[in-house]
């Protein structure tokens, strides 16, 4: 069974989010993480690819579709594909107004089967 380790928030940060109405989950497995996360996955429609050529980043704001925690981009194209080709390590972001997630990790072309 996983785990999920989650570190302790300092008391300012919980009073905080206290005074703007927030609540803070303390989750007690993996898996019930997991599925708060893909419900957040599910509700945005842009994710904010990263990429880098030349030791110069790009951030392109695309479309995506998941399941469960696999992501499909949906682009036009251009540059950042060739970036990656290059460097098969990008990284992501989806945001709300109030909930910003970043995910690292290593791509691969699903174009064809994968075979391009």
């Amino acid at each position: 069974m996983s785990k999920i380790k989650q570190d302790s928030i300092p008391t300012n940060v919980t009073e905080v989010f206290k005074k703007s109405g927030l609540k803070l989950k303390n989750y007690r497995s993996a898996s019930s993480f997991e599925k708060d996360l893909i419900k957040f996955i599910k509700r945005n429609e842009v994710l904010h690819l990263c990429t880098s050529k030349n030791d110069a980043p790009r951030s392109t704001p695309v479309g995506y579709m998941s399941r469960g925690l696999t992501f499909y981009v949906l682009s036009e194209g251009g540059s950042k594909f060739s970036n990656l080709k290059k460097t098969k390590r990008s990284l992501f972001r989806l945001q709300n107004p109030i909930i910003s997630l970043m995910i690292s990790g290593v791509t691969r072309d699903c174009r064809h089967g994968g075979k391009r």
